[in-house]
């Protein structure tokens, strides 16, 4: 776990999966960071970024799509 605080002081904690550029997964309020670490290392699995390290949005949407369906059917 890393933290940064932000302007008004608060600290923010996030956890860095994978290489290339960032992608951030936000987890509702009632929830913690774990709570999306399984989407998280989906996504970091992937090649979602092109030669670039430009992060392509329709790379993305199959694996959360893929991820809300397991989880609906869990």
């Amino acid at each position: 776990m890393e933290t940064i605080a932000s302007r008004d002081g608060t600290v923010i904690a996030y956890d860095r999966v994978g290489a290339g550029p960032p992608v951030v997964v936000v987890a509702g309020a009632s929830c913690d960071r774990g709570a999306q670490a399984t989407l998280a290392g989906a996504l970091a699995r992937q090649v979602l970024a092109d030669q670039d390290h430009h992060v392509d949005p329709e790379a993305i949407a199959p694996v959360v799509a893929r991820f809300a369906g397991a989880a609906a059917r869990a």
